[in-house]
This record gives C-alpha cells, structure tokens and sequence, in this order.
C-alpha cells in the first residue's frame, strides 16, 4: 500500500492531465501487487502553499481515509 502525492511533475503542461510517464509507473507498481493511492497536488495546495482550510483539501482526506480502508480492513 502506498499514498503517493503527485507533483507537478507527474502531470503533462497543463498540471491536471496525468503524463504518460506517471500512468506507466503506476501499472508497473500495481502488476507488481501493490495499491496505490493517488492524489493530485492541486489539491493539496494554492500558490505554492499547503491549502490547510481548503474544502476540496479536506474531501480528499476524507477520500484517502475512505480507500485506505477499503483496502486494510
């Protein structure tokens, strides 16, 4: 089980579309067995700053909680 916070740089020049890089990284890690977790960095922050009152900051924490679980208990 991994969480992985995706940088800028797992996505293409428009910062939202995930590269073909990073896709093909993550089928490798998950052919190999492992669970992946995957959120985005724009969720976590604004300006360069971690966005700690952010609504959408706190749905996907709530989200993670929700696929940690699924996958541990």
């Amino acid at each position: 089980m991994a969480v992985e916070v995706d940088g800028i740089y797992h996505f293409d020049l428009d910062g939202k579309t995930y590269s073909q890089a990073h896709l093909e990284r993550i089928e490798i890690l998950k052919r190999a067995g492992w669970e992946i977790i995957n959120t985005p960095y724009y969720k976590w922050y604004k300006n360069g700053w971690l966005n700690e009152n952010s609504k959408i900051l706190k749905e996907e924490v709530k989200r993670i909680y929700r696929e940690l679980d699924k996958v541990l208990l």
